[in-house]
C-alpha cells in the first residue's frame, strides 16, 4: 500500500510539473525559450544525457534538428544536417514519424545494427562510424510531436546507460508531448 501511495504521489508531482510547465511555455512565442523550458522539464522528470527536438516538414520529407543538448550543454543545432525521411522506417526518427508511435530503445548497439544511424557528439560533430573509444548513447526514448493528428516533429531523450528507460518514462514524455501540442 505504501509503495502504491508513493507511486501515486510521484505521478501527481510529475503531472503538476508538466501542467505548470506547459502553461509557462504557452506564454511565449520565442522558440529558443520554448526549447530551453522543454529541456529543463525533461531533465527534471526523466534520466537525460541528451535531448534533441526535431521538426518534420511533410511537404519535403525533411527532418530538421531545432534544438539539442548533450551532457547538459546546448549544442549548435544549425550544424546538424537536415535528414531525408527514410520511407522504409530504417532511421529511428523516420520510424516514429511514419508510425506516429513512440519507441523505447534500451540497447542502442543492438538496435543500430543494419540501421541508418548518425551519432552526434558534444562538439556538434557527427559520425556515421564509431571508434571503440567513442562514448555513445545506449538508450533512447523517441516520441512523436503530433498536432491535429499529424506528426510535426520528434523528441529524442538519450542516456549513456543501457536499459535506462521504463514504460513510465515513455508515458511521461508522451504526456508532455501531448500537452505541448494541445
Amino acid at each position: 500500500v505504501i509503495d502504491s501511495q508513493n507511486k501515486l504521489r510521484k505521478k501527481n508531482a510529475e503531472m503538476n510539473i508538466l501542467y505548470s510547465s506547459v502553461k509557462e511555455i504557452s506564454s511565449t512565442l520565442d522558440p529558443s525559450k520554448i526549447y530551453e523550458k522543454i529541456f529543463k522539464v525533461v531533465t527534471k522528470l526523466i534520466p537525460c544525457d541528451g535531448l534533441t527536438i526535431s521538426s518534420y516538414d511533410n511537404q519535403n520529407d525533411i527532418i530538421k534538428c531545432n534544438a539539442a543538448w548533450l551532457n547538459l550543454s546546448k549544442l549548435d543545432a544549425s550544424k546538424f544536417p537536415e535528414l531525408q525521411l527514410d520511407k522504409t522506417g530504417n532511421g529511428i526518427q523516420s520510424k516514429v514519424i511514419l508510425s506516429g508511435k513512440s519507441i523505447i530503445v534500451n540497447n542502442f548497439d543492438e538496435y543500430a545494427k543494419n540501421k541508418s544511424v548518425i551519432f552526434i557528439f558534444k562538439d556538434s560533430s557527427i559520425k556515421k562510424k564509431l571508434k571503440k573509444t567513442d562514448k555513445i548513447n545506449r538508450s533512447a526514448l523517441v516520441v512523436p510531436i503530433i498536432l491535429n493528428r499529424t506528426v510535426i516533429g520528434v523528441f529524442q531523450v538519450l542516456s549513456y546507460v543501457k536499459n535506462a528507460y521504463k514504460q513510465e518514462h515513455l508515458q511521461t514524455l508522451e504526456a508532455f508531448s501531448a500537452e505541448l501540442s494541445a
